[in-house]
């Protein structure tokens, strides 16, 4: 709270709210930006009021905020696990391996799990202060990039396809020449 904007309430947190008198500002990395009250607005921000509000209200608060992390990174894993299965399978068909569309998603969501685990330490410690916003934002492109090696290094430990595995080799050759399976 800083009623006249003088500059005397500053915090170290990537996105600040600063009630003034009239007006209020949201600052961010990005800059900040200022609107005024609505006129209708009643706002009791000392500590008789604001003390009680919060007491009663931070545990539903934090629980509907937890229920959403929980549904949204669930569904960020589907899409990203839908979205990586096309190329998983398709490398898996170039390399005649044993997957089907259906398996490449499985693959896929599985192979994302060891980035997710990556993300959550990753996350620990930015909360703890060791890592600044651009080093986080390192660690969720690296992140990324492990889900695709993972990916990659699983699909080599598959199966052979079946029509590739019961190719005999040729018999009148010294096992220079290596079969073509298509």
């Amino acid at each position: 709270m800083d009623l006249k904007h003088e500059g005397h309430a500053r915090s170290p947190a990537h996105v600040a709210v600063e009630l003034g008198e009239r007006d209020f500002k949201v600052y961010s990395l990005l800059g900040y930006i200022e609107h005024r009250y609505p006129p209708q607005w009643r706002l009791g921000l000392n500590r008789t009021d604001a003390t009680p509000w919060w007491g009663a209200w931070a545990p539903p608060i934090l629980g509907i905020v937890a229920i959403l992390v929980i549904v949204s990174l669930l569904l960020t894993w589907s899409v990203l696990a839908t979205l990586y299965a096309g190329p998983a399978w398709l490398v898996g068909y170039f390399a005649n391996r044993d997957l089907s569309f259906g398996g490449g998603w499985r693959l896929s969501g599985a192979a994302l799990m060891t980035g997710c685990v990556f993300m959550i330490g990753t996350i620990f410690i930015y909360g703890l202060a060791y890592l600044d916003l651009v080093k986080l934002g390192a660690a969720f492109a690296a992140h990324i990039v492990v889900g695709w090696v993972n990916i990659g290094l699983s699909i080599r430990k598959l199966p052979l396809h079946p029509t590739v595995a019961a190719v005999k080799p040729n018999p009148f050759t010294l096992g220079t020449e290596k079969n073509s399976p298509r």
